[in-house]
């Protein structure tokens, strides 16, 4: 009985720890060149983590998010990291292939690609494999928004509104 209780406690602790108003579990992110960036920031960090199969997901989300990140004004902002999954590929030599790949995609997009080779964000914070998760984290920690899967409009309308708070111009 004892047993099955602590299995119990440890799978609960797998569930979506990231909710809006909790505190965010302090992370490091190394991008494709391997410079490090941590969570929480000087700035708000809105983090868009994705593996192979979430990627697919939220583009609506992530396509109005990418244009008005596009203005160098909300960039002095507010940090937005793309973050890959790359747990799957964490062995030779399928790491040197996935990094190649993350260079070049990086290299059209002209952006930084944060990488998470280990899941050890996605553990952190409870993330759900095979979904796209977005979570804004304020310079204190604690978490503005964050969604799971596919955004719906008033999802979106929430985290927009949160960014124009926080001084975003949607008018770019």
């Amino acid at each position: 009985m004892i047993r099955s209780l602590a299995v119990l406690v440890a799978l609960g602790s797998l569930a979506w720890a990231t909710n809006t108003g909790d505190s965010a579990a302090p992370v490091s992110f190394t991008d494709q060149d391997g410079n490090v960036r941590k969570v929480p920031a000087a700035k708000p960090v809105l983090v868009i983590y994705d593996d192979d199969a979430g990627r697919k997901t939220n583009n609506k989300a992530k396509d109005l998010l990418g244009k008005l990140n596009s203005s160098l004004e909300n960039q002095a902002l507010v940090d937005v990291f793309p973050v890959a999954d790359l747990a799957k590929w964490d062995w030779f030599p399928a790491k040197q292939y996935a990094l190649k790949e993350i260079r070049q995609t990086a290299k059209e997009k002209k952006t930084t690609i944060y990488l998470d080779w280990k899941g050890d964000v996605r553990k952190a914070w409870g993330l759900a494999k095979g979904k796209s998760n977005l979570i804004l984290v304020g310079t204190d920690g604690k978490v503005l928004f964050a969604s799971q899967g596919e955004c719906t409009q008033q999802q979106i309308d929430e985290l927009v509104g949160i960014l124009v708070k926080l001084g975003w111009k949607t008018n770019v």
